[in-house]
């Protein structure tokens, strides 16, 4: 299987998925517009009617429920904005720039245990997110890794990342649960499972969901493989396969620091997560990295298992052997830099982190 993956130009989506993918989209956000322009007229049309005083507002406000939602950033985040952060910044631009992406327009830490990347607000503007715990583990190069890893996601062809594709499966996600109330998944999850199957099968528009929401998550896992080799292309195979391995690491030593805020421990949150990944024997990390493959671990939903990654990042740079030095480098000075500007965003998050202990 993976040697039929490892091309670049075989990851990518084809032109007859992409234009599938958007014409979907875009039928999903013209039936919204249908349902209020039927509102609309019946209360201008009919205005004395039953159907004019009553179905017409009923449609507009269908319609309002229906209404694309804009992705908004959380508040539990902390913004480096391009004055306070030229170092990082002018490498997020040159990952862009050799990788023929859109640039990033703004960079947020966040406490998660790992970095993600998408479209914010009416413009749709790039945000890339970091998470302090994952950058504390990783080393400067693997850090690239993983700067340009979501900076690819700019070139992948998936719409899961584009604003008009988030915006529509949310508009079909709200479609099934206003169809039959039954489908809330809060609602579904304490019901029996038989019953829950017996629900899907009886709503009109749970294979229209479930169909839409195939087609966004279909070219993901391609995406992100697709995006850790043309990582492995700017930092380096070694280094994305490093920052992959960190994964347990970080997740465990997020683990850890949960446990060190409910004792109230009296440390500064990011130094235990540098202390606890520093002294991980390697043994443990062996373990978690077994334990991790056996159990399918992932990123997230939408992410491969990483062992799968790492294994063909592997199978590529053995065959492509340039591959194993990046096309960047970072040094020491630079990387000093970098650190230096996201430090007040890391001291801000560590302060939110200690005063979540002392609630």
């Amino acid at each position: 299987m993976f040697r039929r993956l490892v091309r670049v130009e075989d990851l990518r989506p084809s032109r007859t998925y992409r234009f599938l993918a958007m014409g979907f989209a875009v039928a999903v956000h013209m039936g919204t517009v249908v349902v209020l322009a039927a509102g609309l007229v019946l209360v201008v049309a009919l205005p004395r009617t039953v159907a004019g005083w009553l179905f017409g507002p009923m449609l507009m406000y269908l319609a309002y429920t229906l209404r694309p939602r804009i992705p908004k950033a959380d508040d539990d985040v902390r913004v480096v904005e391009r004055v306070d952060a030229p170092e990082l910044y002018g490498l997020l631009d040159e990952i862009a720039a050799r990788q023929g992406a859109r640039a990033v327009d703004l960079v947020t830490l966040t406490t998660g245990g790992n970095a993600a990347t998408g479209a914010y607000g009416w413009r749709g503007e790039r945000r890339l997110s970091i998470g302090v715990p994952l950058w504390t583990v990783l080393t400067p190069q693997q850090r690239l890794a993983i700067l340009a890893h979501e900076v690819a996601h700019g070139v992948d062809g998936s719409l899961q990342r584009r604003l008009v594709g988030v915006t529509a499966l949310d508009t079909l996600h709200r479609w099934y649960e206003v169809a039959h109330p039954l489908t809330s998944a809060r609602i579904l999850r304490s019901r029996p499972p038989k019953l829950r199957n017996l629900v899907d099968v009886i709503v009109p528009l749970h294979l229209v969901y479930r169909g839409g929401e195939s087609i966004y998550r279909r070219s993901q896992p391609r995406a992100e493989y697709l995006a850790d080799q043309l990582a492995a292309e700017i930092a380096g195979t070694e280094a994305m396969i490093g920052a992959l391995e960190q994964l347990p690491t970080s997740h465990a030593a997020m683990e850890m620091l949960h446990r060190a805020v409910d004792a109230r421990v009296p440390s500064h949150p990011w130094r235990l997560v540098a202390d606890f990944a520093a002294g991980l024997p390697g043994e443990e990390r062996e373990r978690l990295a077994v334990e991790d493959a056996a159990r399918g671990a992932c990123a997230d939903a939408t992410h491969p298992p990483t062992h799968l990654r790492i294994r063909m990042l592997r199978e590529r740079g053995e065959r492509r052997r340039k591959l194993r030095v990046g096309a960047v480098r970072v040094d020491a000075g630079r990387a000093e830099r970098i650190e230096a500007e996201l430090a007040p965003g890391a001291a801000w998050l560590a302060g939110q982190v200690t005063a979540w202990a002392r609630r």
